[in-house]
């Protein structure tokens, strides 16, 4: 296995910032009040943020926490690990990928999730009565506006890994020396190949 390299590194490492934030923001949506099912409209009782959209926030949070602590981790890790990625890259590779692939689409379906949430909560966010449930409407609020601004930070940053890594996307720069040279490209078949 290659070691990361320091563009890769540092946007999981970035990722992992975000992603913790994201889960504390998740614990701080769903609280006992929103757990218990107390935060609703009154007379009605229709509940606000329904206690099923945990499962989403707390599950992407935590695979997006994992899968950047484990990118970070894989250039320095233990020398039989990095033997079966050498000797079984495509089944790294794939798995990987994948797992980038399937986190960046959680986290932009948490993304609609959130901002979902947001719209329905925000009418109550302004002006409500009583002043305890604007007031409580408007904490959810900011607190939904702000979850859906991070999982579309990690979303983003999860396809530009997967971007840099998988689909060819290389941070090349060619020294002052090898500028007038024309890059090695043959021709084989009518097809350019690098």
């Amino acid at each position: 296995m290659f070691p990361a390299p320091l563009l890769v590194s540092a946007i999981s490492l970035g990722l992992t910032i975000c992603g913790t934030a994201s889960l504390c923001l998740s614990c701080s949506i769903f609280d006992f009040i929103v757990m218990r099912e107390m935060y609703y409209t009154v007379p009605d009782t229709k509940v606000l943020i329904p206690t099923e959209m945990s499962w989403w926030f707390y599950g992407t949070s935590i695979l997006c926490v994992l899968l950047s602590a484990l990118t970070i981790m894989a250039s320095t890790s233990s020398r039989t690990i990095q033997r079966f990625a050498e000797d079984n890259p495509q089944i790294f590779c794939f798995l990987h990928g994948g797992l980038l692939c399937a986190s960046s689409i959680l986290c932009a379906f948490c993304t609609y999730l959130a901002m979902q949430m947001a719209a329905s909560v925000g009418k109550y966010a302004f002006h409500a009565h009583p002043k305890q449930f604007q007031d409580a409407s408007h904490w959810y609020y900011t607190r939904l506006r702000a979850s859906a601004v991070l999982f579309t930070i990690e979303c983003l940053l999860q396809l530009l890994v997967l971007c840099v890594l998988y689909l060819g996307i290389q941070c090349r720069y060619r020294t002052f020396k090898q500028l007038p040279q024309k890059p090695d490209i043959v021709l084989r078949g009518g097809t350019m190949f690098a």
